[in-house]
């Protein structure tokens, strides 16, 4: 890079609020900009001469790499702080090379800090995916969980059961008060449910009275035991006035 090239991009990177840097062809880092310490705790010095991939949580490394091969692309990962917490971080890698057709030299990273913005995605995800009045997943989610685990079981020649409450069936108006009752059963019912259930299991409100269970890489044995355990935490609750179990 010429002198006055790199006079004029460490005067950029100086002044930008999002982490600015540089790496050899094997993401070693060169340089990072003095915003690596209000963003990531790391001062500029500390980071130089390590390999970029030693700040990425190990998982999210392949996607960095990923990104680095393909020579001009974004890759989102979690990049780790100093005080051993960890932030999103949007990347974008580009190649630059010693002349038009030269042999790469360097790749010029720019990182963004987008942790507010991911939190607030995966918040709004999970509002999406949730049914309001009894906190347990939606019949959306429920679909997604059902094929994911369905896939899972195929590939790994398991078992997979699933179960379906059907919890309550009410007699009587449809009033709004009725509607209340009906909610506040539920709500109980699902919070019975959830504590008999392993950790391992998905439970979901199916319907308006129906919870349903998935049960991945259980036997029959094992998923008689749960529905007995189910029903007898069912049983055990009080329901409103006017409702019956079914």
């Amino acid at each position: 890079m010429p002198v006055r090239n790199k006079i004029d991009f460490q005067s950029l990177a100086e002044n930008s609020a999002d982490i600015l840097c540089s790496t050899g062809m094997d993401r070693v880092l060169r340089y990072v900009s003095s915003a690596s310490l209000q963003i990531l705790g790391w001062k500029p010095e500390e980071m130089a001469g390590k390999l970029l991939d030693d700040f990425v949580l190990p998982e999210d490394v392949p996607v960095l790499a990923a990104a680095f091969a393909s020579q001009d692309e974004n890759a989102t990962v979690r990049m780790l702080k100093k005080d051993g917490s960890s932030a999103w971080m949007e990347s974008h890698a580009r190649l630059a090379r010693k002349s038009a057709k030269g042999k790469p030299k360097e790749f010029v990273v720019v990182m963004r800090d987008i942790t507010d913005r991911r939190m607030l995605e995966e918040k709004l995800s999970a509002l999406v995916l949730t049914d309001g009045p009894t906190g347990l997943s939606n019949p959306r989610a429920f679909e997604g969980a059902l094929d994911q685990e369905w896939k899972r079981t195929l590939r790994g020649r398991s078992q997979i059961y699933l179960l379906l409450l059907d919890i309550v069936r009410l007699k009587g108006s449809n009033g709004k008060h009725r509607q209340q009752d009906r909610d506040g059963w539920v709500r109980a019912v699902a919070t019975a449910v959830s504590g008999v259930v392993r950790a391992t299991d998905f439970v979901a409100r199916y319907g308006e009275v129906e919870i349903a269970v998935i049960l991945p890489s259980a036997d029959t044995a094992g998923a008689v035991k749960v529905a007995e355990k189910l029903r007898s935490a069912v049983e055990s609750l009080e329901p409103p006035d006017g409702e019956k179990r079914e």
